[in-house]
This record gives C-alpha cells, sequence and structure tokens, in this order.
C-alpha cells in the first residue's frame, strides 16, 4: 500500500517558543480537524500529505502541504473566531483581513513571501497557498472578484471543494497525481514533524482526541 501520509498534525506548535498554551491548544485542535478531510482528499485523489513542515534555520514552514503532480499546495489553518465575517484585500505581501470591517491581531497575510520561498526550495513545482479558517463554527469569507494571486481562502467544512477547485485549476486532469519528484518526496517527508512514538503505520487522525489529551500525547517531540 502506498504510504501518502506523513507527519502528525499540530506536533511543530510544541517547539514555538513563549507560546500561550491556550492559544497553541486551539491551533493544534485546529490542525487535527483540518488533518482528517486532508487525509481523506489525497487518499481519494492520490498525491502526498505532510503534516507540520519546518525547514531547519529557516523562518517559514506550512501547517500541511500537499505534493500532487508538479503542484504543490501549502495550508496554513487559522484558528479565527467563528461566527464572524472575514474580509480579504490585496495587498504587496499577500492579504490583509479585517474581521466584520476592523483589523485584528493576526490579519496580515505573507502568502507572496511564503510562497517564493517554497519554489525556491522546490524549484519547478507551482506553488500556491490555501488559508483555511479552521474555527468551531461557520464564518463568511469575502475575497476580491480577481482573486489573490496564489493565495486561495476557505474553511474546514469547505476544505475538500476547495482543494479539488485549486487541484483542477493548476495541475491538468490526465496528470498522474502520483507522478511526482521523487527527490522533493523524499525531503518533504523528512521535513514533516512527527510526534514521539507515532509512526507512518498510523495515521494521525485515527487518534482524534481532546485538544488537552492531544497535547499530552506530543509531550516529549523532538524535530
Amino acid at each position: 500500500m502506498t504510504q501518502r501520509v506523513y507527519g502528525t498534525p499540530g506536533a511543530s506548535l510544541l517547539t514555538a517558543k513563549d507560546m500561550d498554551p491556550r492559544l497553541r491548544d486551539l491551533g493544534i485542535e485546529g490542525e487535527q480537524r483540518s488533518a482528517a478531510t486532508l487525509e481523506a482528499w489525497v487518499n481519494s485523489h492520490g498525491g502526498y500529505l505532510f503534516h507540520s513542515v519546518k525547514f531547519p534555520g529557516k523562518d517559514f514552514d506550512a501547517d500541511h502541504a500537499i505534493l500532487i503532480g508538479d503542484l504543490l499546495i501549502l495550508i496554513d489553518d487559522k484558528m479565527w473566531h467563528g461566527g464572524n465575517q472575514y474580509s480579504f484585500i490585496t495587498a504587496d505581501h499577500g492579504a490583509n483581513v479585517q474581521r466584520n470591517g476592523e483589523t485584528f491581531a493576526g490579519g496580515k497575510i505573507h502568502s507572496a513571501w511564503q510562497t517564493k520561498s517554497w519554489e525556491r526550495e522546490f524549484r519547478g513545482l507551482k506553488v500556491v497557498e490555501l488559508l483555511n479558517i479552521a474555527s468551531r463554527s461557520s464564518v463568511h469569507i469575502f475575497t476580491p472578484k480577481n482573486g489573490l494571486g496564489n493565495l486561495f481562502v476557505t474553511q474546514t467544512s469547505q476544505l475538500e471543494e476547495a482543494l479539488t477547485t485549486v487541484h483542477h485549476r493548476f495541475s491538468p486532469r490526465s496528470s498522474d497525481p502520483d507522478k511526482v519528484n521523487r527527490t522533493y518526496l523524499s525531503k518533504l517527508s523528512m521535513l514533516a514533524t512527527w510526534a514521539r512514538g507515532a509512526t507512518p503505520a498510523v495515521a494521525p487522525t485515527e487518534k482524534t482526541v481532546e485538544s488537552k489529551k492531544t497535547l499530552e500525547a506530543l509531550q516529549g517531540h523532538k524535530v
């Protein structure tokens, strides 16, 4: 059987310095919530999924990444408050986001720099970023009619549909989703972060638990 999933969702948050434990808890919860959908998608459509991808010594990473054909999709989970309206405005760095018409902490999205950094590491791949609002309740999303360049926006309840849309937009439907650069596949599999005790034979989302228990299970993790 082909291994399609590498790493543990939320594992890299344990290395974040001076992070509020409550926010870390919520972050892991959000990444686990989207992980189930992401894993189901690659099992259905092909490609390879990497959780908690970190580059040693570099200041860019990804909550999740999907390598499918010549396309690399970066998924950035945001545990923003549900029930609100989020408006995305195009900016040189990617996008500025307003919540209910007001700016808020974390509303500056550096997707332009992020995708360029990944393209330098994985030359020849088309790199796009999918920002996923992983809140506990649904949100209202507004984006410019002409789009946000290589940045796409969704929420967990619509994540599967958004992935399919992005994949079809940038990959020929006739292409083999599993025909990927094997060097890049190996590199991404090494960069995916595993929690101590997890192995490739155990899908992380089979251990769906409350976020508090998840934190305890991830204790002792090392990159």
